[in-house]
Parts: C-alpha cells; structure tokens; sequence
C-alpha cells in the first residue's frame, strides 16, 4: 500500500495551563452535506489538503463557495441554491486555479483511447492528489485518489501485450502492476480501496451501464505545464530509438531483451534538485554539455524510467 497524500497535521489538548502539542499523520476526510457542499467539494478539501506538497491554508467550503460565487467567469458562477446539481467539471478546474494551482485532466468519454489509470499514475505517484469522476448507472460522483497498491506478481500486464489486446499497446505503462487505487470517498469512507479494472471502459463510455471513469483532475504546481501521460507517450517513442540505435560489441543479453520485448514505463515527478542529486551519485563522467543541459533545468521535470518487466517487478524497492 502506497498512501502518497498524506502529511503532518497538529492539534493541542488540555487546559490552556497544561497543554500538550500532538501531530498526527494522515489524510484530510469530510463528507458534504448537499447544502453548502456537494461530493465535489469534499472531493477538493480531501485532495489539496492532504497533499504533502501543495502549500495552502486549509481549504474550506465557504472558500470554495466564495470563488464559485465571486471569483470564476461569469458562466461558471453559482449560487448556493444551485448547488443541488452538482459541480461539473470545468467549475472543479476554476477552484483549483483560483487557489493557484495547476490542473492536468482528461474526459475519458470523448478521449475513448486514454486508459484512465495510465493518465493519472504519474501524478499519483509523484504524491500529487487526484480527482476521480466515476458515473453509474444513475448517477455521477467525483472521489479523491490519494494512493494505490502494487501486486508484482499481477498476470495482465505482460499477457495483454504478449497474447495481443485491445487496442494494441507499444510499451506497458508501471500503472498496470496497480491493483487498487486509495480513495477517499465521502459517501463510503476513507482508505478504501479501488480495483483497478472495476471503473475501467471496456466499451464506448456513453454506451457503458456499468461503473465507469469519466474523467480525472490531477492537481500539480503552476509551474508544471506538460502532463505526466504526455510525457510517457513521448518517451516511449525515444526510449526505442536509442535501444535500437546503440550497438554493442560483443552483443548484450539485455540490450537485446530490451530490442525484443515490451519496455516499461515509469514516469513521475522530481524537483530540479532531486534529479540532480541522483545523477551526482550515479554519474562520474558528465560531460560539460551534459552539465550545461542539467543547470538549464526548469524547477520541476518529469523523468521516465525505462526498464523489462522481470527487472521491475524483480525490483521490491521501486
């Protein structure tokens, strides 16, 4: 189990003489109460204020109801007796940029080729929180994605690309190995676990009866720009040219693993310092063109990691 939104929060007991500090580690929980809030903005309140990394006083419903109300463009403003219906998607997006963040979505039912887990993995696991819209059969909801479990010895990954699938898939992304998703619903409670596959679209998402993604809000610093599952489709397209371009003499048994069978993916978020310090420790002969590339670095980058399936999941540190 891998809970990445969580963080320190502190509260005293006792008498004002007598008082005694705690810090408790966990994740913001609440619930609506379909008057002043909707599961929208329970789903807000549990995401940023559990992030370990998204710098903000607590956010509340008053404050969200303030930017619906004040702040957003005049189609998306909203009264209190509105809020019965819900808040769509776009008035989700506006809160988080009000509150000065970044946001990165994706409507699963007009993308029909995006796998909902493969764009927000990255995010995810980078300890950026994530809002999940699912829809029924009656109904539409939004939860707050806040961890995921690993299951290395999951049969799927390497079956749908080894005895074919569809669509057809040229890499196989590290959020194949995740067997749940953390969730935070505000209807059925905290740290409960998602099954991957349960929310998948196995068929076109507006013909689909059953439980389905509808769409996912990562939320991420404003200097962030590119999407984490951009970044995997672009890397995947480099990775195959330099391990088809390189050639070794004698010839390696991984290098021609790597020619021959499907790459693993693995893409999240550093800060400019995490990389460079990992590269400092693995690295003796940079070059000062190298150099001048990794001092040019923006504050944030996305690095993917490229690897085989028997190695990644051979590999319980990851």
């Amino acid at each position: 189990y891998y809970v990445h939104n969580v963080k320190k929060f502190f509260t005293t007991i006792g008498t004002e003489e007598s008082p005694k500090h705690l810090s408790i580690k966990g994740s913001f929980f609440c619930q609506q109460n379909t008057f002043t809030s909707v599961c929208a903005h329970a789903a807000l309140r549990m995401a940023i204020n559990s992030s370990p990394l998204l710098d903000a006083p607590k956010l509340t419903n008053k404050r969200i109801n303030d930017i619906l109300k004040e702040k957003v463009k005049d189609e998306l403003r909203i009264e209190l007796k509105d809020l019965k219906n819900g808040l769509d998607q776009e008035r989700i997006q506006a809160v988080v940029e009000e509150l000065g963040y970044e946001f990165h979505s994706a409507n699963f039912s007009e993308n029909i080729q995006i796998e909902y887990d493969q764009f927000i993995y990255p995010s995810l696991e980078s300890c950026f929180p994530v809002i999940l819209g699912i829809q029924g059969y009656n109904t539409s909801h939004v939860v707050s994605v806040l961890g995921h479990t690993i299951n290395s010895d999951r049969w799927s990954p390497e079956a749908k690309c080894g005895y074919g699938n569809y669509p057809i898939q040229y890499y196989i992304s590290s959020a194949s190995w995740c067997g749940h998703f953390i969730i935070s619903d505000d209807n059925y409670g905290m740290f409960v676990t998602l099954p991957s596959d349960m929310i998948r679209n196995f068929i076109v998402p507006t013909k689909n009866p059953n439980l389905h993604a509808t769409m996912a809000i990562s939320i991420l610093p404003n200097e962030i720009t590119l999407r984490g599952y951009e970044v995997e489709q672009r890397a995947i397209v480099i990775a195959q040219k330099l391990v088809n371009d390189v050639k070794l003499e004698p010839p390696n048994v991984w290098h021609n693993r790597m020619k021959e069978k499907d790459l693993v993916l693995r893409t999240l978020l550093q800060t400019k310092e995490q990389y460079l310090s990992f590269i400092r420790d693995n690295a003796s002969n940079i070059t000062e063109t190298q150099q001048q590339c990794f001092d040019n670095l923006p504050q944030y980058v996305w690095v993917t990691e490229v690897s085989l399936p028997n190695i990644y999941t051979g590999n319980k540190h990851k």
